[in-house]
């Protein structure tokens, strides 16, 4: 790598995006002057040269004159919206800024900053400098090389906000050469850059992947596919040429710039102390307060003004390196990982709070935890906040128990409950989250948290959604491996080597004795809560740095973090129940069970306890002397699998498990829902687990929603009770059709298979011809079912004897299946092959997406134990790309959703379903956007993937 490392910041850009990123804020100095992009901007530049320690940097500017692409394409840039008022002087304040760092500020007439440092920097690579340019405009990814990178600010960490070759693949899907291809036909609305109207970002990649570049595609523009898009690049050829023109950022422009005239230079510390007091910048001006104490007079040190973080600079046994930040009042500092020593502030006063905020805006990353006086997240109240922005320190900002007035925020959120509480010592609560939404809510600042949902569930009743989240410790771990714990403590225990305060230490053991959080004095609460922060975010470097190493950290930051936002949402809205259409299932289930228990006693000869398993045994073993296939401690076993096997031999366990049926319906749903609504929104709000499953599927609870039996009609009945919950409105729901038969075809590359989704042929009549050989009009609907069960099960590693229990069928014949199967399709067979093999050699498979599930056992000589773990590691490929699949199709929705569809809500998501609620008049159109996100998520080559939609009153009319 070269030794010479280059900056070349893009002024205007990092402008704007300071001033939009603390717009919120309205930063101001003591005398009223606008301050918020001031501080953006020179906290980014702080980072920058703290961090990064150039060598050289620039910082370039567009000028007011038009460049030749003004004069190329008159409407260039022209629906760039008037310069803001407030920013005006702003501008000037930065450059004075940049000045007072002795950084050169670089303007070329006729041009753009873009052609400016696109030619500074590429000639500067030629020369082996390492160069960086600092902007978030993705026009830069095209000079992209070994040696010229792009520097994101809005990124956590150093490593993350740096875009080499494989960010601009993962972002174009082409090489950086490519990208004004890619940029050619989508366009640039902000820029006025026509591009091809109607082709975006899906379109345009995979022709440009496909053909190699405008010019090649232009010249093979009858080898386009789809006739509306070849038709859309015939009508806008010359648009997409001017535009492919227009994004190129010129390399060649002559610039007299010299490498010696771009060295980095001591700053004038006493001029930017002036000025960050001026401005009311504290904690920037405490980075050089300690640099200027020999050459400032005393008389001139700046004030302390109340709330100023910097405490007593003499105090003796507060180490230098944490004099940085300190208050009245510190908590006892402990020992902690390799006994670094760490400081946790208590925040007491609104200028503090203040200060801290002004503080934590210039990090890269902010950890952030509640705590709070209850688990569930619909009635909890906050007890205070901590945060953390630096390993080792952290600040807990209680917040007074008091009486919350019932208001509404500007979106309509509801503020607070009525409550009546005694006041405690702490900051108003609305104080708290005023101060603190500019940060929870700024886009370019990444929040990290532990189990960040539930936070960020309490932080949406109040009308604030935490944006964006970066990172979360506990999905990080269960990327890594899912078979492990991902608690905080049991986390820190085995990356960090330290056992943090645990709960029970403070509230006491679950039971009567537990206490509120309430009720822990003030100090204690406040070290246990800062240290959860200071661990998460230490948690936050070992766990980002695993995740690149084991190359899953595109896992973790395609399809987890930005799933927790979309969950937030959907647990947050809730979905409306019908109770008075419970209490008719109920009944009637009611009815049923009383039928099957007479039904029941007759084939018994006499009534018994349906329930009691030890009464049940002595009617099929003793009474009708039916085999016993297992016995258990406390008796002969009446599990399902008995049953089922018992099935095929007399009618009365058939019976016994529709009864069974029906009672689990009627007590862990039908009854049960109601008790679920909370009194405050009306509805049912299910809790999803991102952390469970080890395949990397979505589980729920409170209610279990996956384990809504679908393919009975006993539990189909259930879904008559969800409902919208918003006027005039009904509910759609989005399925996958036969998303894992068609990820096998996929994967295994089998030709018969693929060959019949690509053809949209019948897959389980195909399979019934094949393996029956017979013709289509021939096939049963039996034989069906067979070839049905048969393709559900060899992707379950089943074998003859489960297939002859689901297919009631003989062993042998249901051998002769599995056989015949893998004759007709060699490459499901081959597939499972290699994949047993990959872990028996790996010890573990992976998803088309990277995510892995270890099989610890997978070599065991327990040979019932390892054909489980073979039988699991069949599967894993196909169903945890299922899984993966959905997510990025929520993720995609969840992007758009809102501003095409205000109304509408993303309520459920059940096993490959989407459920929604939606305005009647809206229905079709939100039904066309989801089935086209949803089918287009995740590209499969040939098989196509299909979404099924239908609308209806409820649940079931819309499936």
């Amino acid at each position: 790598m070269p030794d010479k490392r280059l900056f070349l910041i893009d002024g205007m850009a990092i402008l704007f995006r300071s001033f939009y990123a603390m717009y919120a804020s309205h930063l101001t100095s003591k005398s009223g002057e606008p301050t918020g992009a001031t501080f953006g901007f020179a906290s980014a530049l702080v980072r920058i040269i703290d961090k990064h320690k150039p060598d050289l940097i620039a910082v370039a500017w567009d000028t007011a004159e038009p460049t030749f692409r003004h004069e190329q394409f008159t409407a260039y840039k022209a629906n760039r919206a008037e310069f803001p008022e407030e920013l005006v002087p702003q501008l000037e304040r930065v450059k004075e800024v940049i000045g007072l760092y002795h950084i050169p500020q670089l303007e070329i007439p006729g041009y753009e900053a873009d052609d400016v440092i696109g030619a500074l920097a590429c000639r500067a690579a030629d020369d082996g400098y390492m160069v960086y340019c600092v902007t978030p405009d993705k026009d830069y990814l095209q000079l992209v090389r070994d040696n010229l990178l792009i520097y994101k600010p809005s990124r956590p960490g150093a490593d993350e906000e740096i875009v080499g070759y494989e960010g601009v693949h993962a972002k174009f899907g082409v090489t950086p050469d490519r990208v004004i291809d890619v940029l050619a036909l989508i366009g640039d609305a902000s820029d006025n850059v026509p591009g091809v109207k109607g082709i975006g970002e899906k379109t345009a990649i995979p022709l440009i992947q496909q053909f190699g570049s405008l010019e090649a595609l232009y010249e093979n523009i009858e080898k386009v596919e789809k006739p509306g898009v070849r038709k859309k690049l015939l009508e806008n050829r010359d648009a997409a040429f001017m535009s492919k023109d227009l994004v190129t950022i010129r390399c060649d422009i002559p610039i007299d710039v010299s490498y010696e005239q771009l060295r980095l230079d001591p700053p004038d510390i006493r001029g930017l102390l002036r000025m960050y007091d001026e401005l009311g910048f504290k904690s920037l001006a405490m980075r050089y307060q300690s640099m200027a104490i020999d050459e400032i007079p005393e008389e001139s040190e700046p004030a302390k003004p109340d709330g100023d973080l910097t405490g007593d600079a003499q105090e003796p046994d507060v180490p230098p390196e944490n004099r940085s930040l300190s208050f009245d009042f510190h908590l006892d500092r402990l020992k902690t990982i390799a006994d670094v020593e760490h400081t946790y502030v208590l925040v007491r006063t609104e200028e503090q709070l203040a200060t801290l905020v002004e503080y934590a805006g210039g990090a890269t990353a902010l950890t952030f935890d509640l705590e709070t006086d209850g688990l569930d997240s619909l009635t909890a109240s906050i007890v205070g906040v901590s945060l953390a922005v630096k390993a080792h320190e952290a600040f807990y900002v209680p917040v007074a128990n008091e009486a919350i007035r019932t208001e509404t925020t500007a979106d309509g959120e509801l503020f607070g409950q009525e409550q009546t509480r005694a006041a405690t010592e702490g900051l108003p609560l609305e104080l708290v989250l005023g101060a603190l939404r500019p940060l929870l809510e700024r886009a370019d600042l990444p929040k990290v948290g532990q189990n960040a949902k539930f936070d960020m569930l309490i932080l949406r009743r109040y009308g604030i959604r935490v944006v964006p989240l970066g990172f979360d410790t506990m999905l990080a771990s269960y990327v890594l491996d899912s078979s492990k714990s991902h608690g905080m403590d049991a986390l820190s225990e085995r990356l960090l080597n330290y056992t943090p305060i645990s709960i029970k230490e403070l509230i006491g053991p679950r039971g009567k004795e537990q206490i509120s959080m309430r009720e822990v004095p003030l100090e204690a609460v406040a070290e246990y809560a800062a240290e959860d922060s200071d661990v998460t975010l230490q948690l936050y470097t070992v766990l980002q740095e695993r995740l690149r190493e084991e190359k899953l950290i595109e896992v973790a930051e395609r399809y987890e973090f930005p799933l927790v936002s979309v969950l937030t949402e959907m647990e947050h809205c809730g979905v409306a129940i019908d109770v008075p259409a419970l209490r008719e299932i109920s009944a009637s289930l009611e009815e049923t069970m009383k039928r099957i228990e007479i039904e029941v006693f007759e084939l018994a000869g006499h009534p018994f306890n349906i329930g009691s398993p030890k009464q049940l045994a002595t009617v099929l073993f003793e009474e009708l002397k039916l085999p016993s296939s297992r016995k258990t401690k406390t008796g002969y076993s009446t599990d399902q699998w008995v049953m089922e096997d018992l099935a095929a031999l007399h009618p009365l366990p058939e019976k016994i498990l529709a009864y069974r049926q029906a009672a689990k319906l009627k007590g862990t749903y039908v009854d049960a829902l109601p008790g679920l609504i909370a009194p405050s929104t009306g509805r049912i709000h299910t809790s999803y687990n991102q952390a469970v499953a080890a395949t990397g599927r979505l589980s729920s609870n409170n209610p279990n929603l996956q384990n809504i039996p679908i393919r009975s009609e006993m539990g189909q009945e259930i879904r008559k009770a969800f409902v919208p919950g918003i006027p005039d409105a009904v509910l759609l729901s989005a399925d996958y059709s036969q998303i894992e038969l068609r990820l096998m075809a996929f994967i295994c590359g089998d030709e018969a298979l693929v060959t019949a989704f690509k053809e949209n042929f019948d897959v389980h009549t195909a399979t019934a011809m094949n393996v029956f050989g017979c013709p289509k009009e021939e096939v049963t609907p039996n034989m069906r079912r067979k070839a049905k069960e048969v393709n559900f099960g060899i992707m379950y590693g089943i074998g003859p004897f489960g297939l002859a229990r689901r297919l009631k069928i003989p062993k042998a014949e249901a051998q002769t299946l599995i056989t015949t199967y893998f004759q007709k399709y060699p490459g499901v067979q081959q597939y499972i092959g290699e994949t047993v093999e990959k872990a028996r050699a790996l010890g573990y498979v992976e998803t088309l997406s990277g995510r892995r599930r270890y099989y610890p056992n997978i070599n065991s000589r327990n040979a019932s134990e390892r054909s489980a773990e073979e039988r699991a590691a069949i599967n894993m490929p196909i169903q945890g790309t299922a899984a993966d699949v959905i997510k990025l199709a929520m993720i995609d929705i969840h992007r758009e959703i809102k501003g095409a569809f205000p109304e509408a809500n993303m309520l459920l998501q059940v096993h490959d379903e989407l459920v929604f609620e939606v305005p009647e008049r809206s229905a079709d159109a939100l039904a066309a956007f989801v089935k086209e996100k949803m089918e287009t998520a995740f590209p499969i080559g040939d098989v196509p993937l299909v979404a099924e939609t239908g609308l209806g009153r409820n649940w079931l009319e819309a499936h």
